[in-house]
C-alpha cells in the first residue's frame, strides 16, 4: 500500500508543478459579453510601444473609447494573443459619426467565435468588427468562427470593417468557419471601400447580400469599391449570393467574387473559386452577376491579371459574365483575364455597352501560373505572432492616465506558491495515513 501512496503523491505534485509553471495567459478566459476593461494591456501608443490588446475586456475597451469619442489618430494598436469572444456580440469598432483613425496590427493573432446582428449604433447604416474606419490601416488579423447576419435596411456590412474610408487593409484572412448575411453593400473584409486599398487578403466565408429592397450588392472582398479605390493580391473561396425578396427592379442587384460593384478603381492580380450567384426580379442594366465584377460601371475602371474558376449562376444570362457580369463604359481596362469552366457564359455579359482592348483569355497553364505567383504573394505577405518571450514587466495603460504596473513573473510566482501550499498540504495528508496504516 506504501509505493502507490508514494508514487500518486509524486505524480499530483509533479502535475501541479507543471501547471504552476504555465502563464496565466494560457487560461485566459472567453469574453462575457458585458465587461469592460479600464486600459489596454500595455504600451504608450506609438509605433514602437503600440498599445497592446489581449482580451475581449481590453478590446471592448477600444471600442467604448473610440465610440464615445476618443481620437486614434496617429496612435498605434496590436493584438498580443488569440482573443476568444465567447460567441457574444462583438464589439463594434466607430458608429456613423466616430470613426477608428489608427494603426491595428493583429500581429497575426485571430479573433475568434463572435457574432454581429444589428449595426454599430441604433438607427446607424454601418457594422463591423470595425463598423467605421477612416484615416487608418488594418493589417495582420485573422478571423475565425465569426457570425455576421444583419438584417436591416440600408447598412454597410463586413465581418472586419462595415465603411472603410481612406483606409488601408493588408493580409488579412477570414476563415470558412464564419459567414456574413446583410442588406445593401456586403463584402467579407469591407461593405464598402472608398479610397481605400485591400491587399494579400483571403476569404472562405460565404458572402450574402439577402435583406431589403434596395440596393443589393455583394463581393467576396468588397461589397462596394469607388474611383479612387483599388483591391490586389485577394483571393476569394467563399461563395458570393445577391438577391432580392421583394422590391422595385429598377434597383440594382450584384455579385461578384471580388466586389459586387466596381465605380471606378482598380481590381488586379486576384481570383475568385467560390460560387457567384445572382438573381434580379426583372432584367435592366442595373444588375450583374461576375466571377471578379458584379456591375463594372463609371470612368477608368481597371481589371487586370483576374481570374475565375467558380461556378457563375446568374438570373439573367445577357447580365452574366465569368470575369464581369456587366460593363457599361468603353474607357475601362479588362486586360489579362480568365476563366475555367465558361462554355455557358463570355468574360463579359452579352448586355455590356463596353467592348474593351487589350484583353486576352487564359488557358489552365496560364491560371496556374498566375495562381502560384498571387499566392506566393500573400504567402510573403503573410505575419506569424510574435515568438520572443515576454517582457519581464509591462504596463498597463489608459490614454489620458498614469500607468499601472502589472508584474508577470510575481503573478507567475504567486501561483506557484498556491500550488505548492495545496501539494505541501497533500504530502501531510498522505503522511498520516501512511502512519495510521
Amino acid at each position: 500500500m506504501k509505493k502507490p501512496i508514494f508514487k500518486t503523491t509524486v505524480f499530483v505534485l509533479t502535475t501541479l508543478l507543471i501547471l504552476a509553471s504555465i502563464p496565466f495567459t494560457a487560461f485566459a478566459a472567453a469574453w462575457d459579453g458585458t465587461t469592460v476593461a479600464d486600459s489596454f494591456e500595455s504600451g504608450s501608443g506609438t509605433e514602437s510601444d503600440p498599445y497592446i490588446i489581449k482580451t475581449g475586456e481590453q478590446l471592448a475597451y477600444l471600442a467604448n473609447f473610440v465610440n464615445d469619442g476618443g481620437s486614434t489618430s496617429g496612435k498605434y494598436y496590436a493584438l498580443g494573443a488569440n482573443i476568444d469572444l465567447g460567441g457574444q456580440e462583438a464589439p463594434q469598432i466607430g458608429t456613423d459619426s466616430k470613426s477608428f483613425a489608427g494603426v491595428f496590427d493583429g500581429q497575426g493573432y485571430t479573433i475568434s467565435n463572435f457574432k454581429i446582428t444589428k449595426p454599430s449604433a441604433s438607427g446607424g447604416t454601418k457594422a463591423g468588427l470595425f463598423a467605421q474606419a477612416k484615416n487608418c490601416e488594418i493589417k495582420n488579423l485573422n478571423i475565425v468562427g465569426a457570425t455576421v447576419d444583419v438584417n436591416a435596411a440600408s447598412v454597410w456590412v463586413a465581418i472586419i470593417a462595415g465603411h472603410l474610408e481612406a483606409g488601408k487593409m493588408t493580409a488579412c484572412t477570414i476563415d470558412q468557419t464564419s459567414s456574413i448575411k446583410g442588406p445593401s453593400s456586403v463584402g467579407a473584409f469591407a461593405g464598402r471601400s472608398i479610397n481605400s486599398a485591400i491587399e494579400y487578403c483571403v476569404n472562405k466565408a460565404p458572402v450574402s447580400a439577402c435583406y431589403g429592397t434596395s440596393t443589393i450588392l455583394a463581393g467576396g472582398i468588397a461589397g462596394f469599391l469607388n474611383s479612387g479605390g483599388s483591391i490586389k493580391y485577394c483571393a476569394n473561396f467563399g461563395a458570393v449570393t445577391a438577391t432580392r425578396p421583394s422590391g422595385s427592379a429598377t434597383n440594382q442587384v450584384a455579385a461578384g467574387g471580388i466586389t459586387g460593384y466596381q465605380s471606378g478603381g482598380e481590381v488586379s492580380n486576384c481570383y475568385n473559386a467560390g460560387k457567384i450567384t445572382g438573381t434580379q426580379e426583372l432584367s435592366h442594366t442595373s444588375t450583374g452577376t461576375g466571377g471578379i465584377v458584379g456591375r463594372f460601371h463609371a470612368d477608368k475602371c481597371t481589371v487586370q491579371n483576374c481570374y475565375n474558376t467558380g461556378d457563375i449562376s446568374g438570373k439573367d444570362t445577357d447580365y452574366t459574365g465569368t470575369i464581369i457580369g456587366y460593363a457599361d463604359k468603353k474607357d475601362c481596362v479588362l486586360k489579362d483575364c480568365g476563366a475555367l469552366n465558361h462554355a455557358t457564359y463570355g468574360l463579359l455579359g452579352a448586355k455590356s455597352t463596353n467592348t474593351p482592348e487589350n484583353y486576352i483569355t487564359m488557358d489552365a497553364n496560364a491560371i496556374a501560373a498566375l495562381t502560384a505567383a498571387i499566392d506566393k504573394a500573400i504567402s510573403d505577405n503573410k505575419v506569424t505572432p510574435p515568438t520572443t518571450p515576454e517582457e519581464t514587466s509591462v504596463t498597463t495603460t489608459t490614454p489620458g492616465s498614469s500607468p499601472a504596473t502589472y508584474d508577470p513573473m510575481a503573478a507567475s510566482l504567486m501561483f506557484v506558491i498556491g500550488f505548492i501550499s495545496v501539494a505541501a498540504v497533500l504530502m501531510v495528508s498522505v503522511k498520516k495515513v501512511k502512519t495510521e496504516a
